[in-house]
């Protein structure tokens, strides 16, 4: 309450950074000179780390959350808090977008010196905050299919290419015993080799690149193992697709034909 002495609430990194582990409730802080608020604050609660800013990449930071209501009434600091005071959160057990008029008619009667600029929902702001990101994700993930096709598509294109170079040789291992089977698993061999050592390849790609892309992440590190496992396993099992027509056409060689092909 106004005149009451003031009491905030400090978030997680706050306690890690400045107490040390010692428990925050009840003991009293003053904030640093360059703020000027000379007034001792008392912690009567942690919150959660939440970003600030525009960015849901943003660095946390430690903070004090007081009442403006408690601040002393005369002075510059509680005129300049109040007039950066942006936005304020109303919650709600309906729909959000029935309560704008409500709020509106609420502050013009208890608060006709403010004026109320627009009315949101939080998840309207979120995705207004997120679209910068989104777009960029979408635009990503679109190139990251488009190249998983056309891997796709060379792999078929070099194992067809080399079934097509080794017709005689494979119809001299039909002539001399070999099976179907075994042709069919020699080009698969040779196709999923080629695939595991692209994989290797990228994945080393995509950590030494990890410090490039870190800004367009969140929600997981460039070091996340089992998105790298994920990416893995859908291409190989493309690549495996497009494996399995020229080694089925390579177990299909006439022997006969295949020793009179030049």
């Amino acid at each position: 309450m106004q005149g009451a002495g003031v009491v905030g609430v400090v978030n997680r990194t706050f306690v890690d950074r400045f107490l040390h582990g010692v428990d925050p409730l009840g003991k009293e802080i003053v904030l640093e000179k360059d703020i000027d608020f000379p007034y001792p604050i008392t912690i009567v609660g942690v919150s959660g780390d939440v970003v600030q800013g525009y960015s849901i990449v943003g660095t946390i930071q430690p903070e004090v959350t007081i009442a403006f209501r408690q601040l002393p009434p005369s002075g510059m600091i509680s005129g300049f808090l109040l007039g950066i005071a942006g936005s304020f959160v109303v919650r709600t057990k309906g729909v959000p977008g029935n309560i704008a008029q409500d709020i509106r008619n609420i502050v013009k009667t208890d608060a006709p010196q403010f004026a109320i600029d627009d009315v949101v929902s939080m998840s309207a702001a979120a995705q207004d905050q997120l679209g910068v990101q989104r777009l960029t994700v979408e635009i990503t993930s679109a190139f990251a299919w488009i190249a998983l096709f056309l891997s796709a598509a060379g792999l078929y294109g070099v194992l067809a290419y080399m079934v097509g170079q080794r017709v005689r040789e494979i119809g001299i291992r039909l002539a001399l015993g070999a099976t179907r089977e075994n042709v069919f698993a020699l080009v698969a061999r040779q196709g999923l080799l080629m695939v595991v050592l692209g994989l290797f390849v990228g994945w080393a790609g995509a950590l030494f690149s990890g410090r490039w892309i870190r800004s367009f992440l969140f929600g997981t590190t460039t070091h996340d193992f089992l998105t790298y496992e994920l990416v893995g396993t859908v291409i190989i099992l493309v690549s495996t697709i497009a494996i399995f027509i020229p080694a089925r056409r390579a177990a299909k060689v006439d022997p006969m034909v295949a020793l009179r092909y030049e």
